[in-house]
């Protein structure tokens, strides 16, 4: 979970993704950017905690649909995803209203 906190820290530094310049600008303005984890893995071994991490975060996309992800994963195949558009200005003016 760590390594994937730090993948989202790194991309609003580096602005990687959309989805990180946006978090940039939002947090250039002034508000606080943070990531919590809302699930821990009860597998033990490295692949099957990836895919029990990779199922639950699927779940919670499909059930939340946060308007950053732009990859929405399939139901029951978390690898596999429709992509969906959202304008970066509109989610701007969305977050700071």
């Amino acid at each position: 979970m760590l390594r994937r906190i730090a993948q989202h820290y790194v991309g609003v530094k580096t602005g990687s993704e959309r989805k990180h310049r946006i978090m940039a600008e939002v947090r250039d303005k002034g508000y606080k950017i943070s990531f919590d984890v809302l699930y821990y893995a009860k597998q033990t071994t490295p692949d099957r905690i990836r895919r029990e991490i990779g199922e639950k975060e699927s779940e919670y996309i499909n059930q939340y649909l946060p308007i950053l992800n732009t990859q929405i994963p399939h139901e029951g195949d978390f690898h596999s995803f429709t992509n969906a558009y959202h304008d970066a200005r509109e989610i701007v003016a969305f977050i700071l209203s």
